[in-house]
């Protein structure tokens, strides 16, 4: 097993070397969930405690995850930085646009 990972550090590459051999030693003590940074548990552990500290500026929502405030607040600033390359459609998200993309291509979501 090898691939082509390049590290600036030991601490970079023995995280990487996780996605080769699959270990995941951070443990959530509520279910059976592991992962492989403690950012990714103490993300995971917010599904447990309902913690919502990511709030929107502009409404009431509040969410878990920056990325998800993020993609929540494109409603309010009507941003689309996602353009499809077949048409002028553009999109809020990636998987906004490969939902779009499927009427390009025939698939059926």
């Amino acid at each position: 097993n090898s691939c082509d990972y390049r590290a600036r550090n030991l601490d970079s590459l023995k995280y990487h070397m996780m996605t080769h051999n699959g270990e995941k030693p951070y443990a959530c003590v509520s279910c059976e969930y592991r992962a492989r940074s403690l950012s990714a548990l103490k993300s995971h552990m917010k599904t447990h405690s309902g913690e919502k500290p990511y709030a929107c500026e502009s409404c009431e929502y509040r969410s878990k995850y920056i990325g998800r405030l993020t993609l929540h607040m494109r409603t309010h600033t009507e941003e689309r930085p996602y353009a499809c390359d077949s048409c002028e459609y553009r999109a809020r998200s990636v998987d906004g646009l490969k939902y779009h993309m499927m009427a390009h291509t025939g698939e059926k979501p």
